[in-house]
């Protein structure tokens, strides 16, 4: 009972999404910000011209004011603030309900509650977070101002301002449960997808939208690393004398002995067909990379389609070493593939490697 009030309060799905989370929640403070700057400015303007009363036009400077502030403060710190989104919007906010609870109890016989409710709802139905840090974050404002209502009203006004704050925190615990749950199911969701769309469906590794995406990202960025493509030799052999199904469970198994033979960080992409492209992060030492691609080609003779015959699976390899130099995948991968051609011209079943820059 105790670990689904946890699970329900605090969702172990959260961890998954906190910088998401982070980002969201940044971007939802600068809309408040800038609504509340819209909203402002006009009802400033109308108020000075038209004919409100003092405390309206003080009202109407004093949020001004804050905005104003907010957005300059927002500006000026926005790489701080974005890499900790979800604390600079709970900073903020708190700030708005206490200035906004504060005015409250120093005017309290020229104001009315629902300016603090209406803040409470906004900031807690915008806020990505755990459910049960923004039940405590509202409880806590929420007592705040019932003792602010209590110390200002007295009679009916007390009771009707208690009411609707006793209402306005029903509301905000419901639909800020509901929202994230929503929230949570939706990134998982498009998790998900975009998982099933980056992947293989035969082997289960990232296919080629997925994989050249991010080598390219690593050699843009200047990450050196072992740019390798792996093409089965005589692949057409294998599905003309095993049939398809048994060329399909050798391809799965060529993946498997790539996922065994490099690392979990390392990129492994099946380009299509018979080929397969590894970058290997890192690794840029040429004895590494020679021992690397001898162990390849022996863990692939170990991928027999037929064990009656013994006849085992063999590859030619072209590879790469990036230092650096290559401008991005287009560039590496046509250095990478003339090793490989060179590979087949030669008889196939073996790996050429190079450092340098073709």
């Amino acid at each position: 009972m105790i670990e689904k009030i946890k699970e329900l309060l605090l969702p172990s799905a959260l961890k998954n999404y906190k910088d998401d989370f982070a980002r969201d929640n940044y971007i939802f403070m600068g809309y408040l910000i800038y609504l509340g700057l819209a909203f402002n400015i006009p009802f400033t303007v109308i108020a000075f011209l038209g004919n409100a009363t003092l405390p309206i036009k003080a009202s109407a400077v004093e949020y001004l004011i804050f905005f104003l502030l907010s957005a300059c403060i927002r500006f000026n710190y926005r790489h701080e603030m974005s890499k900790n989104g979800t604390v600079s919007l709970y900073v903020w906010s708190s700030v708005l309900l206490m200035y906004t609870a504060i005015i409250f109890i120093i005017d309290g016989l020229n104001r009315n509650p629902f300016s603090f409710l209406f803040f409470l709802i906004l900031v807690s139905l915008l806020t990505h977070d755990a459910w049960g840090r923004i039940i405590a974050f509202d409880a806590l404002f929420s007592l705040f101002f019932a003792i602010a209502i209590i110390v200002n009203r007295s009679g009916d006004e007390r009771a009707f301002g208690l009411l609707h704050l006793s209402m306005t925190f029903v509301a905000v615990v419901f639909l800020s449960g509901w929202r994230l749950r929503d929230r949570i199911m939706y990134m998982s969701t498009s998790e998900t997808a975009n998982m099933k769309a980056e992947h293989d469906v035969l082997t289960g590794i990232l296919n080629r939208r997925g994989g050249e995406h991010l080598i390219d990202t690593f050699i843009r960025n200047e990450v050196p690393g072992t740019f390798i493509i792996i093409d089965v030799d005589d692949f057409k052999h294998i599905n003309d004398t095993y049939g398809h199904a048994v060329g399909d469970e050798t391809l799965k198994m060529v993946a498997m002995k790539l996922k065994s033979t490099f690392r979990d960080s390392d990129v492994i992409m099946r380009m299509g067909g018979d080929e397969f492209i590894v970058y290997a992060v890192g690794m840029a030492d040429m004895r590494h990379v020679e021992g690397r691609l001898m162990s390849l080609k022996e863990a692939l003779y170990t991928v027999t389609p037929d064990k009656e015959q013994q006849d085992h699976v063999t590859a030619s390899i072209g590879a790469i070493i990036n230092l650096g130099s290559y401008s991005g995948y287009q560039a590496v991968y046509t250095a990478a593939d003339k090793l490989l051609y060179s590979v087949k011209m030669g008889g196939k079943d073996g790996f050429k490697f190079s450092d340098k820059e073709a």
